[in-house]
């Protein structure tokens, strides 16, 4: 059987670097800062032959009239979950250390992704089937897939996966359609700055607000300050704000070269009849509608708002070889300007 035992944080991280299931809840920065909650945690170590091969984050609390402790690991054993054999051993330890300490129940929600979605026209990606049997055969039970990242609580919004990639490559992903929206809200005057822990409160407010349109839970204020001592120097809180004069210049600078265009292809239509002019002309109406949308849009934020307003915030927590982000937008009218992608580039690009 294997050994069970306290692991040491180099460990840990060591070992979670290895492997796609690794999330933040999981990690030691989730826990520094959190001793006010009720819940006890340890960070336990699965050894075969004094190697590292499994490690988890154990919180638990005790239950009177369970007389016992009940156990949480949030996303699950950090393990090889394709390999039959490890996923058997490793949750029989579980199952016996568990025994050995008075748990009656210990619950997790591994974090195990069924379908990988990339931008634009890249297909969806069936992964991990393997992955469930093998928890099965462990006896577990499956109580079927949930179709959307966040569950019932707005968790996080992306994440980025930084493991032995560069810049381009994690740019590659964008898709052409995000690489456009960046740089023309860059543009425009959206503007990125640092936010600190007083600036949580709002950021707080903001995800209130997304979670009340949309229809999900929230967390408070404190518990956003909580991650954000707790992550310390890998807690980035970025703002994405508008400059109102910026903007204001630039969109209309916009407007002659989009009326330009579409009058050259207007004529060259007219002129010579081609299924290729017909086209480029359509496609000339298509973006003269869209950006009388955007500078409609961009008018009632001026009015309500003449000394700027900040559309975006998003509070990125770095861990292992991952970047986290919980995401809080101004409101879902201004999908054009929210800056959500704008302040991820920020963000990569430092």
């Amino acid at each position: 059987m294997l050994k069970v035992s306290n692991v040491s944080e180099k460990e840990y991280h060591d070992l979670a670097i290895s492997f796609d299931q690794n999330h933040f809840m999981n990690s030691f920065n989730w826990n520094r800062g959190r001793e006010s909650y009720e819940m006890k945690y340890e960070f336990l170590g699965f050894y075969e032959n004094n190697i590292l091969c499994a490690a988890c984050n154990l919180r638990y609390i005790y239950n009177i009239e369970q007389n016992g402790y009940y156990g949480y690991i949030p996303r699950g054993i950090i393990m090889d979950y394709h390999n039959k054999l490890v996923v058997a051993d490793v949750v029989y330890a579980l199952k016996d250390y568990a025994r050995k300490k008075n748990f009656f129940l210990i619950n997790m929600d591994t974090n195990i992704i069924k379908q990988q979605i990339k931008f634009e026209n890249y297909p969806s990606i069936d992964k991990n089937m393997d992955v469930l049997r093998n928890l099965e055969c462990a006896g577990f039970k499956h109580q079927g897939f949930n179709p959307i990242m966040t569950t019932h609580l707005h968790r996080f919004t992306f994440r980025i996966n930084l493991h032995d990639r560069n810049l381009e490559d994690i740019k590659a992903d964008y898709g052409k359609k995000n690489i456009k929206t960046i740089k023309s809200q860059v543009r425009r005057g959206v503007e990125v700055v640092d936010g600190t822990i007083n600036d949580i409160e709002n950021f707080a407010k903001l995800i209130e607000h997304n979670a009340k349109l949309k229809g999900f839970n929230y967390e408070s204020k404190e518990f956003f300050e909580d991650l954000y001592k707790s992550f310390g120097s890998d807690a980035y809180l970025k703002i994405a704000q508008i400059n109102i004069e910026k903007y204001r210049k630039n969109i209309l600078k916009e407007e002659f070269i989009i009326e330009k265009n579409y009058q050259k292809a207007f004529l060259k239509a007219n002129e010579n009849n081609t299924p290729k002019n017909i086209k480029k002309l359509k496609n000339a109406e298509l973006l003269k509608i869209q950006y009388q949308k955007d500078y409609q849009q961009f008018l009632d934020i001026a009015n309500e708002h003449p000394n700027g307003v900040v559309v975006a915030m998003v509070l990125f927590l770095a861990d292992n070889d991952k970047l986290w982000g919980y995401a809080g937008a101004r409101s879902y009218e201004y999908t054009n300007m929210i800056g959500s992608n704008v302040i991820a580039d920020n963000v990569i690009e430092e």
